[in-house]
């Protein structure tokens, strides 16, 4: 069951842009998650999310087609994918949890951008899961504050 988060009277006020999205109970692997993800596509990439109970904060991610023509191709191909399939949410929360348990692993000095993604292929296309880390830095603000920025300006644009 997929529902769109809780809203409060202005959007700004929401401090976890995941409570903009819809979102739903899995379970993968015997674990539960609360997942989420951008409904409709309107850039070059779908953002999803998932949190496990032991999870402080949703970890956040971009989905990015690894094939076709950027402009023309990227938003049919993400808007295609059903993300509320089984198939399609354990491949995306499985990768991510791969990438995420990778990035806490390492000394976050000697974290370089291919430690944040992994390929991943769902039904028959190539896709690249890149992992919004709150502790990766650059010109000092994390990757996920800038991607809960630019969903932020989507999702209210």
């Amino acid at each position: 069951m997929v529902q769109y988060g809780m809203y409060t009277e202005s959007r700004d006020d929401i401090s976890d842009v995941t409570e903009l999205l819809p979102s739903g109970e899995v379970e993968v692997d015997s674990i539960k998650y609360t997942y989420s993800y951008e409904n409709m596509v309107v850039a070059t990439d779908r953002v999803f999310a998932f949190q496990g109970k032991e999870d402080s904060l949703p970890h956040l991610f971009q989905l990015i087609p690894n094939e076709g023509e950027k402009n023309t191709d990227y938003q049919r191909l993400l808007n295609s994918l059903n993300m509320q399939d089984s198939k399609v949410y354990e491949a995306l929360i499985k990768t991510g949890r791969t990438i995420v348990e990778r990035v806490e692993s390492i000394d976050i000095s000697k974290i370089s951008f291919e430690d944040l993604e992994e390929k991943v292929e769902i039904d028959g296309k190539k896709y690249l899961i890149m992992y919004a880390s709150p502790t990766v830095m650059i010109i000092g603000i994390s990757l996920r504050e800038n991607l809960e920025k630019r969903l932020r300006g989507r999702i209210q644009g």
